[in-house]
C-alpha cells in the first residue's frame, strides 16, 4: 500500500574541489521535468530505507550515506493511476553516491551532474530549488544537520488540531498572499 509520505533523496558526489548534483529528467508522460530522486514510502518502511530503495530504482545507484535535512512541505498530489488527491508530506534526504553508471528506470528519460547553479536552473519546483540550496550549503560548511529542519511553523501545542491549524495557516498565508508580500 501506497503511504502519504513522499521522500526526496538528492544525490551528489564529490569532484575534486567541487560538488555535483545528479538530476533526472522525467518521462513525458510524467511531466518531462528535472528533479532529483523522488518516491513514495511502502508499508512497513523507514524513510531511510524508503529513499534508499528510491535512489536505486530510479539511477541503479546505492548510495554510501543519506542524511535528512528537511520535514520539507506538505501538498496535495495525484497520482497518475489514481483519480484522487492525496496530502503528501515529503522528507529530503542528501544522498552520497559513488561514481558510477547511472541507469535510469522507466519513467526518467535523462540524467545530469550539475553544479548547483546549473542545477537551480534547470529544476522546475521553488521547493526543490530551496531543498538543494540547504543541502549544498550544509555540505560546503561540513556541518550536516544532525536533525531534520522543517519549513513549517510548529504548534506549541501537542494537540492534533492545533498542529493541523497551524500548518494550514502557514499553507494559506504562503498561497494566498499578495504578490512581493512577505510570507509568514
Amino acid at each position: 500500500m501506497r503511504l502519504p509520505i513522499a521522500v526526496m533523496g538528492i544525490c551528489y558526489r564529490r569532484k575534486g574541489d567541487g560538488i555535483q548534483y545528479l538530476l533526472i529528467l522525467r518521462a513525458p508522460h510524467d511531466g518531462g521535468f528535472w528533479q532529483p530522486v523522488t518516491g513514495g514510502l511502502e508499508e512497513g518502511e523507514t524513510r531511510t530505507d524508503g529513499v534508499r530503495r528510491e535512489i536505486a530504482e530510479e539511477t541503479g545507484l546505492t548510495p554510501t550515506s543519506v542524511t535528512p535535512l528537511l520535514e520539507m512541505r506538505q501538498f496535495f498530489h495525484r497520482y497518475r493511476s489514481e483519480s484522487t488527491e492525496v496530502w503528501l508530506t515529503e522528507f529530503v534526504y542528501g544522498a552520497e553516491v559513488p561514481d558510477g553508471d547511472v541507469t535510469l528506470s522507466p519513467d526518467h528519460t535523462d540524467h545530469k551532474w550539475c553544479t548547483l547553479d546549473e542545477a537551480l536552473t534547470l529544476l522546475k519546483y521553488d521547493g526543490n530549488k530551496d531543498a538543494l540550496k540547504l543541502l549544498d550549503g550544509a555540505l560546503r560548511s561540513g556541518k550536516m544537520p544532525e536533525q531534520p529542519c522543517s519549513s513549517w511553523k510548529r504548534s506549541s501545542s501537542n494537540d492534533p488540531v492545533d498542529i493541523i491549524a497551524s500548518r494550514v495557516a502557514v499553507l494559506l498565508a504562503s498561497c494566498c498572499s499578495p504578490v512581493g508580500a512577505a510570507s509568514p
